[in-house]
């Protein structure tokens, strides 16, 4: 932007003490070389005249004090660039005190209650005492908490009633995983849960300081939870059930490869890539139909792939979301151990939540191998020509998986294989790639269904955010996402209406 140019701030105004309703004002707000939002909002005040309420108290990202909604996203607004159009409102779910500013006390309450302190039961045999460096390591990052409650705004589970939420966890855990603490801090939870986490980490992309705040605060609160017995019986029916089955529906493992009969596909014995279906893919009628879809499609373009059928098994990454690392360990052990035996190099997924699991937590354990997302084999292969094909004019929304893209960073290839067919026109609701509306299946909640199916369960929230783009087919990437997007659609009632369709079932379409 040019220095002097207009920007065009719309502000949310309410006061609940005078006014029934909030109503909106539009200001015109000259454009400084590095402006911040928070620049806007004092120019409105000082310069303009005009009253409005927000927070702000050192201006450069250290107190966490001006967090508000910028185009409807969590910002610190001190910090955030100002654009051309903005739209300021206050954060979320967060009562409204005047304007921009929120009443936070009920959620300090919250974090208060679960006492956020180390609590020492004995004196320290040193002093000064020291960390040792992997100690320091697991909590130093914890204490960069702003406070802000940016996470909190974006967290799609905290106002389902229980949830302790991002920002709860992460102080609890910088005590909790602290070696001098001396209490169990499972006992402090009380009606509090930490299993509605979806592990969409939107938190982590919201975070000012970048806190890793799943891996660092969330799942290693679970694992203590859960080796303390502390789970609640979906939780602990769906462990017993990977454990016996090798699969969360404990079906036998003789089924796992049935999906793939009459495709052609055949068993892994040295082809360029295996192809890894993955429970859902496996098991879930809806699963097994984007897995066929996949693997014809990609065994027809001239992919060398097989799959191992009978003997794959659970990945493990839901088991290791849920905090049951012992079981995730031995599952991931030996299906390195398996993978190994077999001489595979190279793996296609289905499903992202395997890509990532594959990606991040396999190489600790020395499991080694190039892995992919068949939507980025796909992209590849469109590309390059190898599939033909005619038109399909049909209007199409993508729906971004959450392990496929704020976890991996995988944005591009799905929108690439859509914007190569032709007379596919691509329309993307409001709240797509980095800031994405999780479908509600990750963190097990597809197995364990903690966070319910209310009328603003995620799914169902994400359905209407398809609609209001017009499209007629929702693609997705994911067969999590398939599965609970399509249930979503027959309890919208929008059958006829909405299509959750995979990808490779659209290019099929478009086959010539």
């Amino acid at each position: 932007m040019k220095i002097g140019q207009p920007i065009t701030v719309k502000v949310f105004k309410y006061d609940p003490a005078k006014e029934r309703d909030p109503h909106y004002e539009t200001y015109q707000v000259p454009y400084q070389r590095e402006m911040r939002v928070l620049d806007a909002l004092v120019y409105i005040q000082e310069v303009l005249g005009h009253s409005v309420a927000f927070r702000w108290t050192c201006g450069t990202k250290k107190c966490g004090a001006c967090g508000m909604l910028v185009n409807g996203v969590p910002k610190l607004s001190c910090w955030e660039p100002v654009e051309p159009v903005m739209t300021l409102e206050p954060l979320p779910q967060f009562p409204v005190l005047r304007d921009l500013v929120v009443d936070r006390e009920e959620y300090e309450g919250v974090v208060l209650d679960l006492k956020p302190n180390l609590i020492r039961h004995q004196e320290p045999a040193t002093f000064p005492e020291a960390l040792s460096h992997d100690d320091f390591e697991a909590i130093f990052q914890l204490y960069e908490c702003l406070e802000c409650n940016l996470c909190v705004a974006g967290c799609q589970s905290y106002f389902t009633g229980t949830f302790v939420g991002p920002r709860g966890l992460a102080q609890l855990a910088r005590v909790a995983c602290d070696p001098r603490e001396g209490m169990k801090r499972a006992a402090v939870l009380g009606k509090r849960t930490i299993f509605d986490c979806i592990s969409c980490y939107q938190c982590e992309t919201l975070c000012p300081a970048e806190i890793e705040i799943v891996e660092r605060a969330i799942e290693p609160v679970k694992a203590e939870v859960v080796s303390e017995g502390k789970i609640s019986p979906k939780v602990r029916d769906y462990f017993n059930a990977v454990a016996l089955s090798g699969n969360p529906f404990r079906l036998s493992r003789k089924q796992r490869g049935r999906w793939a009969e009459g495709t052609g596909l055949r068993e892994f014995s040295g082809q360029e890539y295996l192809f890894y279906v993955g429970c859902v893919g496996s098991y879930d009628e809806v699963g097994q139909k984007m897995a066929r879809s996949v693997g014809t499609l990609l065994s027809e373009a001239g992919v060398s792939l097989g799959i191992l059928g009978s003997e794959e098994t659970c990945d493990g990454n839901e088991v290791k979301n849920l905090g049951e690392t012992g079981l995730f360990r031995n599952l991931a052990e030996d299906n390195i151990q398996t993978l190994k035996k077999r001489g595979v190099h190279k793996i296609i997924t289905l499903d992202p939540h395997a890509l990532s699991v594959f990606k991040k937590d396999y190489p600790k354990l020395g499991g080694y191998f190039q892995v992919f997302h068949y939507s980025e084999i796909l992209a590849r292969l469109m590309k390059q020509k190898s599939i033909p094909l005619s038109d399909y004019r049909v209007k199409v929304t993508y729906h971004d998986p959450c392990y496929l893209g704020r976890h991996n960073g995988i944005y591009d290839p799905p929108r690439e294989v859509l914007q190569n067919i032709s007379g596919l026109e691509l329309v993307e609701m409001r709240r797509n790639k980095a800031g994405s509306f999780c479908c509600g299946g990750g963190g097990g909640n597809f197995f364990t269904d903690m966070v319910g199916g209310g009328e603003n369960s995620p799914n169902r929230v994400r359905i209407r955010e398809a609609l209001e783009t017009g499209a007629k087919i929702i693609a997705v990437a994911c067969p999590f996402c398939a599965k609970m997007l399509t249930d979503a659609v027959k309890t919208e009632e929008q059958e006829g209406k909405l299509e959750v369709t995979g990808l490779t079932e659209i290019v099929q379409r478009a086959l010539r």
